[in-house]
């Protein structure tokens, strides 16, 4: 359970347009204005960086996006961006639906680790940047299980081609860490830095 962020805040603005981002905010009882960016998403210069930093770093572009679109004002602004790492690399999206499938069936009776990064702008306080992991270990997994997944098209779009708070979920065993990073905000994380600061 999270420190409630509405006992600090009744609005966040949220620089994304994910459906998913948004609900962990409603559901935490704010008030949330969706504002995302086109920011740059590559890891193209990164190469040397540690996941970590490189998530970071993509976090840390949006924000500055924000900034230079729409300023920073007396309402908190969050940022954050979600890598997929499995077998020693970084898990994209897939590109068609015969690309989601070989990834799917490779993650059968394994487990892959969630990073998510954010770049949070807090009125009076200042930016604060971080990172959070989270694991998930996948269900053995055959091709009709994964081509029955696939008519739902949750794949599209989607880092490692599931999303695990909707039909993806069935592909799971279970999680380790905070579920909201998987699901691409680590509430609980957050939580903590914003009590800390404000206390």
């Amino acid at each position: 359970m999270s420190d409630k962020l509405n006992k600090y805040y009744s609005t966040f603005v949220l620089a994304s347009a994910s459906p998913a981002r948004k609900q962990i905010l409603l559901d935490e009882g704010l008030n949330v204005i969706t504002r995302p960016t086109d920011s740059d998403e590559s890891l193209s210069g990164l190469e040397s960086l540690s996941i970590e930093d490189k998530i970071i770093t993509l976090a840390k572009r949006k924000l500055s996006s924000y900034e230079k679109q729409y300023g920073l004002s007396n309402l908190p602004v969050l940022c954050c961006d979600t890598l997929v790492y499995f077998n020693e690399n970084l898990v994209g999206k897939a590109q068609n639906i015969a690309e989601a499938k070989k990834t799917l069936l490779s993650f059968s009776a394994k487990e892959q680790k969630i990073y998510t990064g954010y770049s949070l702008y807090l009125p009076n306080k200042g930016i604060f940047d971080g990172c959070d992991e989270a694991s998930a270990i996948f269900n053995t997994l055959d091709e009709k299980i994964v081509d029955d997944y696939l008519k739902c098209e949750e794949w599209i779009g989607a880092a490692g081609s599931y999303r695990i708070q909707g039909k993806g979920n069935s592909l799971i065993n279970h999680t380790l860490g905070d579920f909201n990073t998987i699901v691409g905000l680590p509430l609980l994380r957050i939580s903590a830095l914003i009590n800390l600061t404000l206390t």
